[in-house]
């Protein structure tokens, strides 16, 4: 399946907070780690920036629902292909993610 960004699989390291009154100390001191499957719309030496959405017009940069994600905060990523697997009748059956490369 084809898509005009790449799709990546994202484990890392997110931070935590907590805007309530709490005593100390409110919450373990250990990590808070998040999973993104998304499409990988632009990266820098210090990010990436995943999105969730992205309009199918070939000229439209337009996305949605972006996530910038550290790249010092990443504990694991891969890229991914997505494979829609049809049965003899054309209808999708099932879509494998496999992963390309981390």
């Amino acid at each position: 399946m084809k898509t005009k960004y790449p799709v990546v699989w994202v484990r890392w390291d997110d931070a935590d907070s907590n805007s309530s009154w709490t005593e100390v100390p409110h919450t373990q001191l250990t990590p808070t780690y998040a999973i993104t499957l998304g499409f990988l719309v632009a990266e820098s030496p210090e990010y990436y920036l995943v999105a969730d959405s992205y309009l199918e017009d070939p000229v439209s940069r337009t996305i949605s629902n972006t996530t910038k994600i550290p790249r010092g905060w990443i504990k694991e990523f891969y890229k991914v292909n997505v494979i829609r697997q049809r049965s003899n009748n054309g209808k999708t059956q099932k879509v494998v993610v496999e992963e390309v490369s981390k």
